[in-house]
């Protein structure tokens, strides 16, 4: 997150706070990229000159209808006592809106004001007496406020590394120079296209653009889903798999000989899931279910001591003690969306471009995460496998008396 003060002109230059460039800080604000730092001083002086403002407004609208009765017919001016009776009603709240209004737009962005404290009264007497930056010179009552400013920015400096100011008053970015800590900018336009809030408002509009791409992605991938099982069944191929329990050999190790077929489409997670990677490449997480054919090795003893029902499922070869068996196996890894890199970054795409960039998007296979071979039936796969480390153990011992610290001897005590 980035730490930012601004000075009272900023504002001042911009009081709506409508432009592009209030509208870029905003969103890096609501987004919790960027911190507003607010210090009492430059809301008062803000605040003040903008309800000056409105009254005079206001006065002049009350004085025009007073002036605009003196100029007409007694009768069109009665008509007009009830507008001016009807204004005056509102003319307190029309003074209030900018205090009312700024309040607000605070609390929506996250700001935080900072009042004066007592310690910032005593340094700013000093400095004022000595004329120390950023007064300009001694008993410079004019920078009075630019200093109680000043002692806000120079507590938050203390606080983070880096603390970015955008004041268009030239003496107070000169301060502000003077710790390593702060960097400055003239106006709010600069500190928008610097490197700094650049890369963050690409992420945002990177960000923004990928939730409502999501609306149409999985549309897209549906009718893309023949290519990417595709793709996944050529990595998968030739591919290691492990299952104690279901691989019936010593290492209880195999290799997929071929993928037949899958149980059914391939899922990609929601969007809270995916990252983008760059380069227009989102990253998301995807399950899959596929029917293989998995090949290994074999002994004959392990073979004929199977079960009937297992022996059933396999074929073997004596001679080349090779075994193949059926599996369904569950996937799960990532994929890879690729899109238009430079329009992901665009702010402000409309639904038409956001379909584009949906329709135009690419698949493929990002990595492989786990390889897990279904057991449908765990009970008598366990006692398959248990019973075949007991055969295991009988090869190696001569016998079948396992001690009971064995990982097999509870389960032997128990066949007996």
């Amino acid at each position: 997150m980035i730490e930012v003060v601004l000075d009272t002109n900023i504002y001042l230059t911009d009081s709506l706070r409508r432009t592009a460039r209030f509208n870029a800080l905003v969103r890096l604000a609501k987004s919790g990229k960027l911190r507003l730092h607010i210090p009492y001083i430059v809301q008062r002086e803000f605040l003040s000159q903008q309800t000056e403002q409105f009254e005079q407004w206001a006065n002049s609208i009350n004085n025009g209808i007073i002036e605009l009765q003196r100029r007409i017919s007694p009768t069109l001016a009665k008509k007009l006592d009830e507008v001016k009776e009807n204004f005056s009603k509102i003319q307190n709240d029309l003074v209030s809106y900018p205090t009312l209004d700024f309040s607000k737009w605070v609390n929506e962005i996250n700001g935080i004001v900072h009042q004066v404290s007592e310690s910032h009264g005593t340094k700013v007497i000093e400095d004022y007496f000595e004329g120390a930056p950023p007064f300009k010179n001694k008993k410079s009552r004019l920078d009075i406020p630019d200093s109680f400013i000043w002692q806000v920015i120079s507590d938050l400096a203390n606080q983070f590394d880096i603390l970015y100011v955008v004041a268009n008053d030239k003496k107070v970015r000169e301060t502000c120079d003077n710790k390593q800590n702060i960097k400055t900018f003239e106006s709010l336009d600069d500190f928008i296209q610097s490197d700094v809030c650049r890369l963050l408002l690409e992420e945002e509009n990177v960000n923004q653009n990928i939730e409502r791409l999501f609306r149409y992605i999985h549309v897209v991938f549906a009718i893309r889903q023949d290519e990417i099982k595709e793709r996944l069944t050529e990595i998968l191929e030739d591919a290691k798999i492990q299952s104690e329990r279901l691989i019936a050999n010593s290492s209880h190790s195999a290799k997929i000989k071929s993928v037949e077929d899958f149980v059914n489409d391939i899922t990609i997670k929601n969007l809270a899931s995916a990252q983008y990677y760059g380069d227009g490449v989102i990253v998301v997480p995807f399950s899959a279910q596929a029917r293989i054919t998995a090949e290994y090795d074999l002994t004959p003893t392990e073979y004929y001591h199977l079960s009937v029902k297992r022996v059933e499922q396999i074929s073997f070869s004596d001679v080349d003690e090779i075994a193949q068996e059926s599996f369904t196996l569950s996937v799960i890894g990532k994929i890879s969306i690729k899109v238009d890199p430079l329009r992901i970054l665009e702010s402000n795409l409309s639904e038409e471009d956001i379909k584009t960039l949906a329709d135009g998007s690419e698949f493929d296979v990002d990595t492989i995460e786990q390889k897990e071979l279904i057991d449908y039936d765990p009970i008598q796969n366990r006692w398959e496998y248990q019973f075949l480390e007991l055969v295991r153990f009988k090869e190696e011992n001569g016998h079948c008396e396992v001690p009971r610290k064995h990982p097999l001897g509870y389960w032997v005590m128990n066949q007996r």
